[in-house]
């Protein structure tokens, strides 16, 4: 017995492993874009609540700015005037 395969059937085995190798291209992009798919469903309301949380700490941020700032606006220091004590405020 021979171990070399006829022409026709070299052919054949040619052929076939062509298409498998598309098939199973073909197949792992299937897979893939069906993974891809569900990692982009899991990810979106993360990212929504993480975009919900960036505008709550800017929010935060620029509500703290305005606090600071009226306080500061409040504080008023005369420099040569003595501060009264708190004794004469209760007279």
């Amino acid at each position: 017995m021979s171990s070399e395969l006829s022409p026709e059937m070299s052919l054949l085995l040619t052929k076939m492993t062509e298409q498998l190798k598309i098939q199973t291209n073909v197949i792992t992009e299937n897979i893939t874009a069906v993974i891809l798919q569900k990692v982009d469903e899991k990810l979106k309301p993360i990212i929504e609540e993480n975009q919900n949380l960036r505008n709550e700490v800017n929010k935060l941020n620029n509500k703290l700015i305005n606090l600071e700032a009226n306080t500061k606006r409040k504080n008023v220091i005369i420099h040569g005037l003595p501060e009264p004590n708190e004794e004469s405020h209760e007279q």
